[in-house]
């Protein structure tokens, strides 16, 4: 029997009000217990709840009840608690994955880069029939010349760097904004197209 429960020589109707006085928690009174059993607004608590609490030990009594009730509350944030720290290292875990295959593929492009040939060109002819004054077709040749852009290829060994290091590092390290490098560039989809990882 908990020392709150209700005692050997307590009665019914002390024991009722000892209840209702326990319950209200941090800042009770017997009047404002008094009032709740009885639902009034006004008025203050009898004389014989005065009585009951000395005799049977209210203070003491709420004070064991509180004193549970606290460790109960706090048993309860420390699992909550652990639950969010085996949270964090799962998503952690799922970022750091991310990373790695990030700087994988970051650098499958810039070795497509390295590998490709500076300048490319490409001639296409295109018939085009056409009747001017009684000449009939028109044969146009068409020149074009392909280029590395450098300044995307500086762009993604920027990125390719940033991945690189907070997959070394891990995603702890980073800023707030750490998450939104998992994002990959137009520019670095662009250049991808089919590459796959290089085997390291």
């Amino acid at each position: 029997m908990a020392f709150w429960d209700r005692q050997k020589d307590e009665s019914h109707h002390a024991y009722h009000a000892f209840s209702v006085y326990r319950d209200l928690g941090p800042g009770r009174s017997h009047d404002n217990a008094w009032r709740k059993l009885t639902r009034r607004k006004r008025g203050g608590a009898p004389g014989a709840w005065a009585r009951w609490s000395t005799k049977h030990t209210w203070v003491e009594r709420v004070a064991a009840y509180d004193a549970q009730e606290d460790q109960k509350a706090r048993a309860v944030r420390e699992a909550r608690r652990l639950q969010l720290v085996e949270r964090r290292a799962d998503h952690e875990f799922d970022v750091q994955e991310k990373l790695e295959k990030l700087e994988g593929l970051l650098w499958g492009a810039l070795e497509k880069h390295a590998t490709a040939p500076v300048t490319d060109v490409e001639s296409k002819e295109d018939n085009i029939i056409a009747q001017e004054d009684g000449k009939i077709v028109t044969v146009k040749t068409t020149t074009r010349v392909k280029a590395i852009k450098t300044a995307g290829m500086a762009r993604l060994s920027q990125e390719y760097r940033a991945a690189m290091v907070q997959a070394i590092v891990g995603p702890r390290s980073g800023t707030e904004e750490a998450p939104a490098q998992l994002k990959m560039p137009d520019f670095v989809i662009e250049t991808l197209a089919d590459v796959e990882p290089p085997a390291r």
